[in-house]
This record gives C-alpha cells, sequence and structure tokens, in this order.
C-alpha cells in the first residue's frame, strides 16, 4: 500500500492498495477508515504562463508576509483535487526542462523522454515567448 496526500482535500490522505498482500492488509483497516470520491476541481492551467515566465528570471525569494498570501490565494481559488496534482507534475517538468537545457543541452534529447513533451504541448506557445526556444512537437526532436 502506499499512502499520499498530494491532491488529497485539506485532512485527507489517498491509499493506493498495490499488491495482493496490501489488499489483505486495507481488508484488515478498511472498516476503520472513511471514503470520499475523489476530487477534480479548478483549472490548473491558469497560473502556468506566470510560472513559465518565473523559470526564465534570477530566483529570488519574496517576504514571508507575501509568501503566505499566495499560499492562502492557492487554498482558496487554486486547483484541487487531481487538478492540483497534475499541476505539481507539470510544473516539476517545467522546472526540470529548464534546467536541462540550461545545463545539459546536448544531451537533452538522450535524457529527456518524449512524453515530457507530449505532457507540455498545451503551454508550448508560453514556453518559446520566454525561453526562445520551442518544444519539440509529437515529443520528437529534430536534429
Amino acid at each position: 500500500m502506499t499512502v499520499g496526500y498530494l491532491g488529497a482535500p485539506l485532512g485527507w490522505q489517498w491509499l493506493l492498495v498495490r499488491t495482493d498482500r496490501g489488499a489483505e492488509l486495507f481488508s484488515l483497516i478498511a472498516p476503520d477508515l472513511a471514503f470520499a470520491p475523489v476530487m477534480e476541481q479548478g483549472e490548473r492551467t491558469a497560473g502556468m504562463s506566470r510560472y513559465i515566465t518565473m523559470l526564465a528570471e534570477k530566483p529570488r525569494r519574496p517576504p514571508a508576509l507575501i509568501r503566505q498570501l499566495i499560499a492562502t490565494l492557492q487554498r482558496q481559488r487554486g486547483p484541487r483535487g487531481l487538478e492540483f496534482a497534475r499541476s505539481v507534475i507539470e510544473m516539476k517538468l517545467l522546472r526540470n526542462l529548464a534546467y536541462v537545457r540550461d545545463k545539459f543541452a546536448r544531451k537533452e534529447a538522450s535524457i529527456v523522454p518524449y512524453h515530457v513533451y507530449m505532457a507540455l504541448a498545451r503551454y508550448s506557445d508560453d514556453y518559446e515567448r520566454v525561453f526562445g526556444r520551442p518544444l519539440p512537437q509529437n515529443g520528437k526532436h529534430t536534429p
């Protein structure tokens, strides 16, 4: 079994049963668990244009009060459930791609899997506008 919180409503966790042994353990604890449907709410793509722009800037840490305000707004108005989990994954993919392109540009074709570009295709226009470099189409690198 795997227990996690990413994408779960505040105060909840999800449980993933992966093996027969996990299913046995789950059957023992199931009577003590509360169940809720999977949540999916909000629009994860709304802030990605700004996030891509921030990736191109020198990292800086805003004052604590501003960070707290942003965190509160994200919890109240940002994506929730599965949309939140998807946004985190896409942000990590964008961050890691920017790092590879900055530090290991010549090795990009051999270390970045095609599915990364497919997952980020919806942001290709913003990425090209900010970084001046396109994302490969259909996950295919061109020589």
